[in-house]
């Protein structure tokens, strides 16, 4: 009898045995059968949740598109270590956000691989892209590289501070903008492009440059805005330089110097171009400059005239710090004529500031040009003069402030076009108002009506990231807890849980 029950005990174990065995080999085989599936699904689709109040750690819509539509494959060779990026505050969201540019891109046919190189160790690392550039290529260096075309940054320009409340408060907290996102993603569309527009900016006249010191960190902007969006832009002297019919697009930026009849005459056959039409030629106006009689010539033969006054909207406005005075002022809202070809822009309800416009008025003539307003005024924007500021306009109307005018010829059904855009301000180009893509929509703006005069794929202006601070508040008492309870009360509970399960077991 003993034997028999101590068989039966003995046939008990083997069986709850044996059960146990196959529950613990099933459970495991399924979980790395998941592990395998999230693996593959982790490199595919973003799998991770970015809980940060600023979404630090995830990429803009924009960015994604451009990914999800990438059609070659694109390097990011960082030079720097990963390990070392990982342990700086701030720094270590680069990687992560590197990641995520990896995945996004396995949507589309093209694919973004991200390489890390300690030049230190590895100098070699560099030569690779080194050939396709003239600058420098160093430590801490990013470099993105697509057949043969190179965009070089560095992760200390990834970020930059908001100086805004700096006026006005020396002791308010300093904000962190991370531009990381707009610097990459705008270098993968660069070297990418398939069809890159070269665009010349005639800006110096010998041993100056045609505009003044107030205009230039507005044109400096502009010029970082169209390199970074598929354009390839060069400065040319407008003294003795040839206008190549290479360009696809001349800028004229808010000259302070009239341009001599030979100059003119050079723009004019560009913009005939043998006929065939087909070229551009972007035209910023200063409120500094009012005596340019071959400019005014010239602009009239395109049914152009701009007012010799400024522009303002006490009801309609915006304030706005432009950094070339430092100082805030209330600028005009824009409002877009053309909504067909340039009101598609990603957050309609950002406002376009126009500061210090001038007007740009349509000349109504009956001629073989067609003119048409692409940004406005409101209703109640009235005129200053500039030989008196003191004394404005009584009169309300919608004034122009930037204004297309278009020479086509047709054959057949193909239409050809040379474009004339004329911009009245050009501090809207201003870097605290273009740059600032958080508070106005002024690049997304400039940038569809480049795309639109020139014929130019669609581009994608990255909006900048505001870093909350992350901080913990935590006193002794609440970490002595922490500790108390990691450190005793959950060892202790595992330890009794394992004591009840052996006791029990033994006992069956």
């Amino acid at each position: 009898m003993y034997k028999m029950k101590k068989d039966s005990k003995y046939a008990k174990k083997i069986k709850y045995g044996t059960m146990a065995a196959i529950i613990t080999a099933f459970v495991v085989a399924i979980v790395v059968i998941v592990n395998i599936i999230m693996g593959i699904l982790t490199e595919r689709y973003p799998m991770k949740l970015d809980l940060t109040k600023d979404k630090r750690y995830e990429l803009c819509d924009e960015s994604i598109n451009v990914l999800k539509n990438l059609e070659k494959d694109v390097e990011i060779a960082v030079m720097y270590p990963e390990s070392t990026l990982l342990q700086y505050e701030y720094y270590n969201m680069i990687p992560k956000i590197l990641e995520k540019y990896e995945v996004y891109s396995k949507q589309a046919k093209g694919n973004v691989e991200v390489k890390y190189y300690d030049i230190q160790k590895n100098p070699d690392a560099v030569a690779k892209y080194k050939k396709y550039f003239s600058g420098d290529i160093t430590q801490g260096s990013v470099v993105v590289y697509c057949d043969e075309k190179v965009k070089v940054s560095n992760v200390t320009s990834f970020y930059t501070t908001d100086q805004s409340t700096y006026y006005y408060d020396y002791t308010a907290p300093v904000n962190y903008i991370f531009i990381g996102e707009s610097t990459l993603t705008s270098a993968i569309m660069s070297v990418a492009d398939a069809n890159p527009k070269k665009a010349a900016f005639l800006d110096r006249m010998g041993e100056g440059t045609i505009f003044g010191t107030n205009s230039f960190y507005s044109i400096s902007q502009l010029f970082s805005l169209m390199s970074s969006n598929g354009y390839e832009c060069t400065e040319i002297d407008i003294s003795d330089d040839f206008i190549s019919d290479d360009y696809d697009v001349i800028v004229i930026p808010a000259p302070e110097v009239d341009l001599t009849s030979d100059v003119i005459e050079r723009l004019d056959d560009y913009l005939y171009n043998d006929g065939k039409y087909m070229k551009n030629v972007i035209y910023i106006s200063s409120p500094a400059a009012t005596e340019l009689p071959n400019i005014e010539a010239f602009l009239d033969k395109w049914s152009i005239e701009i007012g010799d006054a400024l522009v303002s909207d006490d009801e309609s406005c915006v304030a706005a710090t432009l950094t070339a005075s430092g100082a805030a002022v209330m600028s005009p809202k824009g409002v877009i004529a053309d909504t067909e070809n340039f009101g598609e822009l990603p957050n309609a309800s950002l406002p376009i500031a126009v500061p210090y416009s001038r007007p740009v008025n349509i000349i109504t003539r009956n001629n073989d040009v067609l003119t048409s307003y692409v940004l406005q005024s409101g209703k109640d924007a009235y005129q200053i003069p500039l030989s008196n500021l003191s004394e404005p306009s009584d009169e309300k109307a919608v004034t122009g402030f930037v204004t297309l005018s278009q020479r086509q010829q047709a054959e057949q059904f193909d239409v050809y076009s040379s474009n004339l855009l004329v911009i009245g301000s050009v501090f809207m180009l201003d870097p605290s108002v273009m740059g600032n893509t958080n508070a106005y929509n002024n690049a997304n703006f400039v940038l569809n009506a480049l795309n639109y005069v020139t014929g130019k794929d669609k581009s994608a202006v990255i909006p900048q990231k505001n870093l909350e601070q992350q901080v913990i508040t935590i006193d002794q008492k609440q970490a002595d807890t922490v500790r108390n309870i990691v450190v005793y009360v959950i060892p202790a509970i595992i330890v009794i849980c394992g004591i009840v399960v052996f006791v029990r077991r033994k006992n069956k």
